[in-house]
């Protein structure tokens, strides 16, 4: 039952696993190679066998490096939403202000322009 919290199977590592691990990576001043002793002494402990095969320090870098491609991705994806959010509501803004000042001697144009630059200043 504890494998499970390891390994989904022979082959593959549980997903959960390979967060811990990576967390485990980034506390402080851990290294990759005391991280894999950790996570090794962590499944002894638990399941109370040797593993036939463990992570490498190679494979948890490589791990490292893809949560960090992840995160920097989502963070880059979600600058984009908030600015896409910020013009869509300045465009409705815009909107309604052009739809108060119909009823001005001012062309749609000027209008435009007023409100535009009101938003740049």
């Amino acid at each position: 039952m504890a494998n499970k919290l390891f390994k989904s199977n022979n082959k593959e590592y549980n997903v959960k696993f390979v967060k811990l691990a990576t967390d485990i990576s980034n506390i402080g001043h851990t290294t990759i190679h005391a991280t894999v002793e950790c996570t090794k002494a962590m499944y002894q402990f638990l399941t109370r066998e040797m593993p036939q095969h463990w992570i490498t320090s190679a494979t948890l870098s490589h791990w490292n490096n893809e949560v960090a491609a992840i995160a920097f991705n989502q963070n880059n994806i979600s600058q984009d939403m908030l600015r896409s959010i910020r013009q869509d509501i300045k465009n409705s803004e815009i909107s309604k202000k052009l739809e108060n000042t119909e009823n001005n001697n001012i062309s749609r144009e000027e209008q435009a322009y007023e409100i535009l630059n009101s938003f740049l200043t």
